[in-house]
């Protein structure tokens, strides 16, 4: 569930950390005069580093941040390869208010939040089906210097989305040595919230809004969201016609979705989804995203801890396991008695007949809530998609347009034109004869359309095709009267 976190520590003074025996703080001295420097006292502890940071305003003064994660501090700093629950996350948090002095309305600067899941293949062969995201930037992502999976993140910064192989990443990380060996179909899928305006949306900001269930419940679908932004080659080409075989091929090339525009873009997108739908080979993005759901809320549970070896910070920093037991009985002596904390208890779900679940077309997001109707789930969704078929159509008018206007262009096919009926962009409607259209250069910038009324099948040009022809037909016509008047 919840691993990295930065905690902004206010309304504590964090001096009192240096004084506990358990933290062994580093700080910088001169060392010819051994004057103690005003640089950050640092210590790491079980999966945390605790920073003692002294003001820039007042010299008096110090602030306290603790940054690293929450699920290795759970397991004393050993790993982060099992389950995480919010009951789990509400034991931790309990006890870092607890032994630091902080409260729950502590600022979250920072969050990383994800799912550990079992996966039909194995983890590295999924990876490597992974092609680009909408916006053409996936890198390599490395755990002391070896390619364990991908990751995605767009150019304003706000998060981070990674996708790996956490078997891998176990075996290259020697501060998990120690951890059994995990299989090999494990996959990771994490987001990182660099800057917490990104969980602005779900209303998290604070430590306490971890433990609010409806709040945190949400992620699990962003979680979802995040994942179905990825570019998957997962098609089988044999149920592919050579049109659609070589359209394929651009979009399992990395380099052809880093070369669209914004526009093209959503259009190439909405093309891949269809043609993915008719070359499905196993479907795994689908079967992924129902895991990554799945698990989510199954970490959500409240049920009791088994085995669970959170060490509080005491005298004697050996602790021994504890069995199961409720979260009613260790919530008096973890909470702190000026604190109320039953605001911040999640809320069970009530059992309720589950109605299938519906997602945006667009961007993969819950519409189950929304009108049965409903395909999209916000009107930007919606006008994607007719922004998407408006320029459809307007591409094909402009095709035909010019493919006429060469027709007409011919002397056998000019033959055939008997009105011409002009549109300005007043709304003056005016006809003429072909061989009459004359139009100085000022008259022409006014013209939006033209008609034309043939023996056959009229048609019409619009826009900058109709002033080129215009010109043409003028160009033509005064040609034509010269060599009239120089013959008499």
């Amino acid at each position: 569930m919840f691993d990295g976190i930065k905690i902004d520590c206010r309304g504590v003074n964090p001096l009192r950390w240096i004084d506990n025996d358990l933290f062994k703080f580093i700080g910088c001295f001169e060392v010819r005069t051994g004057e103690i420097l005003r640089h950050p006292y640092e210590a790491n502890h079980e999966g945390l580093k605790i920073r003692v940071i002294p003001s820039t305003v007042n010299e008096s003064l110090y602030h306290g941040v603790i940054n690293g994660s929450l699920h290795k501090h759970f397991n004393r700093g050993l790993h982060n390869a099992n389950d995480f629950h919010l009951s789990d996350v509400e034991t931790v948090i309990n006890g870092l208010c607890r032994d630091f002095g902080i409260n729950q309305e502590s600022i979250i600067r920072n969050l990383e939040f994800g799912v550990n899941i079992e996966i039909p293949i194995q983890a590295k062969d999924f990876i490597k089906k992974i092609v680009s995201t909408p916006k053409g930037k996936v890198f390599d992502f490395k755990v002391h210097g070896k390619k364990v999976g991908k990751y995605f993140a767009p150019t304003q910064g706000q998060y981070e989305v990674k996708i790996y192989d956490k078997s891998a990443a176990i075996e290259v990380d020697p501060d998990q040595s120690n951890t059994p060996p995990q299989s090999k179909n494990l996959l990771r899928i994490e987001v990182k919230a660099k800057e917490m305006r990104f969980l602005k949306p779900y209303d998290i900001t604070k430590l306490s809004d971890l433990l609010v269930y409806n709040k945190v419940e949400k992620l699990g679908m962003l979680l979802v969201s995040m994942f179905n932004k990825l570019i998957i080659n997962d098609m089988d080409t044999s149920k592919l016609s050579e049109k659609q075989l070589s359209r394929a091929k651009d979009f399992i090339n990395p380099l052809f979705w880093q070369e669209l525009t914004h526009r093209q873009r959503d259009k190439q997108l909405l093309r891949y989804r269809e043609l993915s739908a008719i070359a499905i080979s196993t479907d795994i993005q689908n079967t992924i995203s129902k895991l990554i759901l799945s698990k989510w809320n199954e970490l959500l549970n409240m049920q009791p801890i088994t085995g669970g070896i959170y060490g509080n910070f005491s005298a004697v920093n050996v602790q021994p396991k504890k069995g199961g037991f409720t979260a009613l009985e260790y919530r008096p002596y973890f909470t702190p008695l000026e604190q109320d904390i039953n605001q911040f208890l999640p809320t069970p779900k009530n059992d309720q007949k589950t109605t299938p679940k519906r997602y945006c077309k667009i961007c993969g997001l819950d519409i189950t809530h929304r009108n049965a109707k409903s395909l999209y789930c916000s009107k930007k969704c919606a006008n994607k998609v007719s922004g998407i078929f408006r320029h459809d159509r307007r591409e094909l008018k402009r095709t035909f347009e010019i493919k006429y206007m060469n027709l007409l262009k011919r002397k056998k096919e000019r033959a055939l034109i008997e009105i011409c009926r002009l549109t300005t962009t007043t709304g003056t409607v005016t006809t003429c004869k072909l061989d009459e259209l004359i139009m100085n250069p000022a008259e022409i910038r006014k013209v939006t359309k033209i008609d034309f009324i043939r023996t056959t099948t009229p048609a019409a040009l619009t826009t900058q095709r109709a002033k080129q022809f215009i010109r043409y037909a003028t160009n033509l016509n005064l040609t034509n009267k010269t060599n009239i008047h120089e013959s008499e």
